[in-house]
């Protein structure tokens, strides 16, 4: 008798553990989180430092918002999300310099065309004035 026990032990299948709570965490898309996001499709040392400058004119520091290159596919949570280039958005309110309707993201052209073009820089410049409340 023991030994139809011990060999119904060794034919029964493993029940699978449950996965703890780290790998349940993992498995979860993760979210970037981040006051202000700055979505450009290139961040040459000439493009940071006029995006430095752009964002002081409207007392943010540089360190204090998170750069991207592209808009992820993952979740995002933030108050501000500044898209420099040809960047699409995730909603259909994204004409250029004029924040989206839950007034959230902005969209301007690439920091390339805004260092050749002073009417660009003015345009982004008035549109940052009015979604800072400057």
């Amino acid at each position: 008798m023991k030994e139809r026990a011990a060999s119904a032990e060794k034919l029964a299948p493993a029940l699978p553990k449950e996965p703890d709570a780290e790998t349940v965490a993992s498995a979860e898309p993760s979210i970037i989180k981040h006051d202000i996001i700055v979505v450009c499709d290139s961040w040459s040392a000439a493009e940071k430092e006029l995006l430095g400058k752009i964002l002081s004119a409207v007392r943010v520091d540089i360190k204090d918002v998170l750069l991207i290159e592209e808009i992820p596919n993952q979740p995002m949570e933030y108050e501000r999300l500044l898209i420099f280039g040809d960047q699409s958005l995730h909603s259909a309110d994204g004409e250029l310099y004029l924040p989206s309707k839950d007034n959230r993201s902005l969209r301007s052209k690439s920091l390339t065309v805004l260092s050749q073009s002073q009417e660009e820089k003015m345009k982004l410049w008035a549109a940052l004035k009015k979604w800072f409340n400057l």
